[in-house]
């Protein structure tokens, strides 16, 4: 399997797979949503000197919450607009991989309204 032929260099590769390449935005994004709990444990606190402080450092982690996430997403689509890093294989892997998720969750959507409908139309059990 060649892999970034737009590159001029051809790497090969003995599996169909891709392997991920170290990336900054997950540690980002999840310390970004820690500090964002954080700062929802402190509005309930009450403080009312800090109320700015925490209006504010919530906005800015917003902020750097959505730019994370949307440049990760930007790197996902050049890796496989650009850089032709994800195969044929790769690809159907992948929809496979989605078709099997959309119906996991459609099986438990469908168990939880079934134990509802179960329960609401036979209360005595």
């Amino acid at each position: 399997m060649f892999a970034n032929l737009n590159q001029g260099t051809l790497y090969y590769r003995n599996h169909p797979f891709h392997l991920v390449s170290s990336n900054i935005y997950p540690i980002m994004i999840s310390l970004t949503f820690f500090f964002l709990f954080n700062i929802v444990l402190l509005f309930h606190s009450y403080e009312y000197n800090l109320i700015f402080v925490v209006r504010i450092t919530s906005g800015l982690l917003l902020i750097a919450l959505v730019s994370s996430i949307f440049s990760w997403v930007s790197y996902v689509i050049d890796e496989r607009a650009y850089m032709y890093i994800y195969t044929n294989s790769l690809m159907r892997n992948l929809l496979l991989g989605m078709i099997l998720f959309i119906l996991s969750e459609i099986m438990l959507f469908l168990a939880f309204f079934w134990a509802f409908f179960h329960v609401s139309l036979s209360p005595t059990l």
